[in-house]
């Protein structure tokens, strides 16, 4: 069984939205994909392919109950396997859902704006794929080298931020 053999749910209520992502999926050798179009009707996907569904890929804005609705009954059904948002509300709010989820111990492997690029989508299964590989095969170190680290500072994955070291009596940075 490889990677590409587990299961990914897609939830969102936007049709045009979940074809589109099926054909980004299956252009990236991911066949095996469910569609819900609301979080309920992810909920009873979920309990029927519990043990097969390796990712679920979620919209926030969604009538009735939201991305983050739908995260919480997630946790309250011990839901282990990783949650890739995706939306088109501010970053603000995407990333406020991520840290959200992530306090309420889910693995949350990307955020991902609409329309979702090939290209960020690639990115972000290209990880889960990595996840699925049985430990054996993984890499034995974990060092980001510098072209991923530049590559994660182009897309926003990462975000730099320094706190420089003043000398208090004069006011100079000294570090």
């Amino acid at each position: 069984m490889t990677a590409t053999d587990l299961t990914i749910l897609v939830v969102d209520d936007d049709e045009f939205q979940r074809d589109l992502m099926v054909i980004q999926l299956a252009n990236l050798g991911w066949h095996n994909v469910l569609l819900a179009d609301s979080g309920a009707q992810a909920l009873a996907l979920f309990e029927q392919h519990r043990t097969h569904i390796g990712a679920i890929i979620s919209d926030l804005s969604m009538p009735d109950m939201d991305g983050l609705v739908l995260m919480r009954h997630l946790v309250e059904r011990h839901y282990q396997a990783p949650l890739i948002l995706l939306s088109g509300v501010h970053d603000e709010i995407l990333s406020s859902a991520a840290m959200l989820a992530n306090a309420h111990g889910l693995l949350i492997l990307g955020v991902l704006r609409k329309p979702c690029s090939p290209e960020r989508l690639a990115g972000v299964m290209t990880q889960l794929a990595q996840r699925a590989k049985p430990a054996q095969s993984k890499p034995a170190q974990d060092k980001l080298t510098a072209l991923q680290i530049s590559a994660a500072l182009k897309a926003g994955d990462i975000v730099p931020w320094y706190q420089p070291k003043v000398d208090i009596l004069t006011g100079q940075a000294v570090g």
